[in-house]
């Protein structure tokens, strides 16, 4: 069994894409998403606490 941490389980009960996600918190840049941020935010990797604060109240 695959453990989930709390952002990509509460990405998955909203029914929402990691690009639909990123692209709500507004992580665009030369038109283009940056998914990278949600994906190292579910890998558990360190991110800024700004960009979890758009992260969860986007969720």
């Amino acid at each position: 069994m695959v453990e989930k941490n709390n952002v990509a389980t509460l990405r998955e009960q909203a029914g929402m894409t990691v690009y639909q996600l990123a692209k709500q918190c507004g992580f665009i840049s030369n038109n283009h998403v940056l998914n990278r941020y949600i994906k190292d935010a579910e890998a558990g990797k360190h991110i800024s606490v700004y960009r979890a604060l758009l992260i969860y109240t986007e969720l």
